[in-house]
């Protein structure tokens, strides 16, 4: 009689702390958290547990969940500031509840290891770009530096506005920062720029690298950038740009043509032969120029006119070698002929293109 009733007391002993062992005791949270930054939920007691039920005070649903055994974590960002209490509390086979507390706020410091680690997107003024890495923080101050064409540093501020088309700034996240080019870079060439985030307590992330595009502006070459190699004067009158050989022409010959807007237009460069009335046989000849580009801008267009007065076998040819599109250098030729009481003109006319703001030669 004594051993039953023993066996059956300490079976009902056994049942009753089978019962009390599982049992959610504690909620590991920390104190202080930040939006939109993963922290762990940590829910700790005594087994066996076969779930719990998770409440993270905010707006994310309650959800009870299956496990296999105490303690149990579980990853919560939370998306807004303030204090949330978080409940756990034991489903099934799992008894009791525990809650922890902690205060959201919105990140505003940094790692004490800032580093950018990558770039995507367009470098040049307008620019739409992402810079990648790792604790950049929500806020800071970017900063990319360039190296002027006259010398010297330019240093470009990305800048936070409240206006969605002239912010610099588009996002700003720990791993994450998109931004816009500022439009009224200018004054450099193309190159390397660096790029880097500093932060309002000294700290600073590594220097990051990116091939920096320059915005590009297109004029007409004037006609004073260019240099007269050569000016035929095998005519009584030749003009050659600023280079002139005006000889008097026995028989008389007209000064009409020296007055004609022709001659006086914008053209790049731009020649004027003329064979006098009278003269014994015909005038020809070979003008040349020289046009050299610098600080990265180059030939972008080019159009030739070109008039002959008479038609014993006067002609201007084509400039030689053909217009080198894209290249900073060009020697190029006209090929001329006059016959008597003939005159011929042509002008050409170079656009150019480079660095908005600097330079061309």
């Amino acid at each position: 009689m004594r051993t039953l009733w023993s066996s059956l007391l300490a079976s009902v002993i056994l049942s009753s702390a089978s019962t009390a062992h599982a049992q959610v005791m504690t909620v590991v949270v920390p104190p202080n958290a930040f939006v939109g930054i993963k922290v762990k939920v940590r829910v700790e007691g005594r087994n066996p547990c076969g779930a719990v039920e998770i409440n993270f005070g905010d707006t994310t649903p309650v959800a009870t969940h299956p496990i296999t055994a105490l303690p149990y974590e579980i990853d919560h960002t939370w998306t807004s500031t303030g204090e949330f209490t978080v409940v756990a509390t034991g489903q099934g086979n799992c008894s009791g509840s525990a809650s922890a507390h902690v205060k959201v706020a919105v990140f505003k410091g940094i790692s004490p290891n800032p580093k950018i680690t990558g770039y995507f997107g367009l470098a040049r003024p307008g620019g739409v770009a992402g810079i990648v890495g790792n604790y950049l923080g929500t806020d800071g101050k970017l900063t990319a530096t360039l190296k002027k064409f006259s010398g010297g540093t330019l240093a470009v501020e990305f800048k936070r506005t409240d206006d969605p088309d002239t912010t610099n700034i588009l996002e700003w996240k720990p791993g994450l920062v998109g931004i816009r080019w500022p439009e009224d870079i200018s004054g450099v060439r193309a190159q390397d720029a660096t790029l880097q985030i500093t932060y309002a307590n000294g700290k600073s992330t590594n220097e990051w690298t990116v091939a920096f595009v320059p915005a590009q502006e297109f004029k007409m070459l004037p006609r004073g950038d260019v240099d007269v190699v050569s000016c035929s004067l095998d005519a009584n009158k030749n003009i050659c740009n600023h280079v002139e050989d005006m000889n008097a022409c026995a028989g008389g010959v007209s000064e009409w043509a020296w007055a004609d807007p022709w001659l006086v237009g914008n053209s790049t460069f731009q020649g004027w032969h003329s064979n006098c009335w009278g003269a014994v046989g015909d005038d020809s000849g070979t003008d040349i120029y020289q046009i050299t580009l610098k600080n990265g801008w180059v030939l972008e267009s080019f159009e030739f006119d070109k008039d002959v007065s008479g038609d014993d076998g006067d002609f201007v040819k084509a400039p030689s070698p053909d217009f080198p599109r894209g290249a900073a250098r060009w020697k190029v030729s006209v090929k001329w002929l006059a016959s008597s009481d003939d005159e011929v003109t042509y002008d050409g006319f170079v656009g150019i293109s480079g660095p908005k703001g600097v330079p061309h030669k």
